[in-house]
């Protein structure tokens, strides 16, 4: 089976395949070692828009952090939206 490839240019394979991976959820530094990108960062700035901007699971674990830490006996505690708004 032949592959209709016409007119397509290895460029445009590479940067389909970049954005696959990306967009799968796969890792970026390695999707930019196989692309040839000069730096993790070159790539996170040409692709980084195909991640998910989901942030739920990250605030979900900095909650429990900060859910599970002791402040010190002399530490003052200020709640966000009340720093925001000074």
């Amino acid at each position: 089976m032949k592959a209709d490839l016409e007119g397509l240019k290895v460029h445009e394979l590479r940067h389909t395949f970049v954005a696959l991976s990306i967009a799968s959820g796969g890792d970026a530094r390695k999707a930019s070692i196989r692309a040839g990108h000069s730096s993790v960062a070159f790539t996170l700035d040409r692709y980084g828009h195909l991640f998910e901007d989901d942030d739920a699971p990250d605030m979900a674990k900095l909650d429990a952090l900060i859910g599970n830490a002791k402040p010190s006996d002399d530490a003052q505690i200020t709640a966000l939206r009340q720093i925001a708004n000074t």
